[in-house]
């Protein structure tokens, strides 16, 4: 079976969090989302933190986007939720034949 994640975003509402720490000011940027996964009969709630500046994900179905995997800190294996619209096999458009009209 191949293990899929799909996401799902129903409102582009964030909440904001913002402190001081001893190295100043911080702010941290969440939205709601839902997260389907494989074989789980309903989705969980989980919460992505946006990167500062970038706008929230508008509403639809996303899938982890090949960034969201990278080489972290002493060459471990990390992960942070980067999203790309989930394009639907029925929107997708076939591809096009050399000489085809």
């Amino acid at each position: 079976m191949t293990f899929a994640i799909k996401i799902k975003v129903n409102s582009t509402e964030v909440e904001k969090k913002t402190g001081v720490n001893g190295r100043g000011p911080w702010e941290i940027i969440e939205q709601e989302a839902f997260m389907f996964k494989t074989g789980d009969e309903f989705p969980e709630k989980i919460v992505l933190t946006l990167d500062k500046g970038a706008q929230p994900y508008q509403p639809g179905m996303y899938e982890l986007d090949e960034k969201s995997v990278y080489v972290g800190q002493f060459k471990q294996p990390q992960l942070r939720m980067r999203l790309k619209p989930l394009v639907s096999s029925a929107t997708q458009q076939p591809p096009k034949v050399a000489g085809a009209n």
